[in-house]
């Protein structure tokens, strides 16, 4: 698996990019009353004579720390990123006032994801969240990442890409040869986390930058899909629906149809 490295991009690298659909769906699964993920989308097109700027920000955090502490962790850590973002990178683009350069991208990921960190550990000590934020600007996506939530790419060609690492004890006893693929799948403590915001004073976050494909499609989930469907699975559904907003639900209703043992939550993305 190829993890490019982060660089820095800013509004003067940007071309006008292509048109997005937006799918997104969540269900509780099959052995809770209750939903700790949360989830957000945003998909915006300023078109001026100044030019075309795509904007989008998608976001899937997954709580955790029982019923009301992941709840209020994860819905709290997205309220505050999607606050963060708009402030310090899509606000200071649209100010009507003129144009001011904002922030580079993976600065405010970053920043806001350790802020975000901070404030929960005060906060909602009892409390965390896995979190994967993916921001669109032209034809450059970039992710901030910490957990074991996911985001996917299907390229032009069909093929699917990981483009985040777990951060989980069992990837890192598949990375150490320790594990094969297939038993990392059915491993007792798959789910044992190293790195979420919330846990520690000090966390690791992943950052990366790429183009956007052509066509294709981005996907972000939360762990409730990734241990009921497998990656052919997610290609396949996602690769053959006719919308994103049906690859969302399918996913959701596939992994409920596989036990659904956690919340699941899922957003698709068409690049077109």
């Amino acid at each position: 698996m190829a993890y490019e490295s982060a660089s820095k991009t800013t509004i003067q690298d940007v071309q006008p990019a292509m048109a997005f659909t937006v799918g997104a769906c969540q269900s509780y699964g099959k052995r809770y009353d209750h939903n700790e993920d949360s989830i957000f989308t945003m998909d915006t097109l300023l078109a001026t004579d100044n030019g075309i700027l795509n904007f989008g920000l998608f976001i899937v955090a997954d709580g955790m720390g029982g019923h009301a502490k992941g709840e209020e962790a994860s819905s709290r850590a997205i309220q505050a990123m999607v606050e963060h973002v708009l402030r310090h990178l899509f606000l200071p683009m649209v100010n009507p006032a003129g144009f001011s350069q904002p922030e580079p991208v993976q600065e405010v990921l970053e920043n806001g994801m350790r802020r975000i960190n901070e404030q929960l550990l005060v906060e909602i000590p009892d409390g965390g969240t896995t979190m994967t934020a993916m921001i669109i600007l032209g034809n450059y996506l970039t992710i901030g990442h910490a957990g074991d939530s996911r985001a996917y790419l299907i390229d032009e060609q069909g093929d699917l890409e990981q483009l985040t690492k777990d951060q989980t004890l069992v990837q890192r006893l598949v990375d150490l040869g320790q594990l094969s693929l297939e038993e990392g799948r059915n491993y007792n403590q798959k789910n044992v986390l190293y790195s979420a915001l919330g846990q520690n004073e000090s966390v690791d976050i992943q950052l990366s930058t790429r183009r956007i494909p052509q066509a294709g499609y981005l996907i972000l989930c939360s762990d409730g899909v990734t241990v009921c469907v497998d990656d052919d699975t997610i290609k396949s559904i996602v690769s053959s629906s006719a919308h994103p907003q049906e690859a969302s639900e399918r996913l959701i209703a596939d992994a409920n149809a596989a036990g659904g043992p956690d919340n699941i939550s899922a957003i698709v993305i068409k690049v077109h």
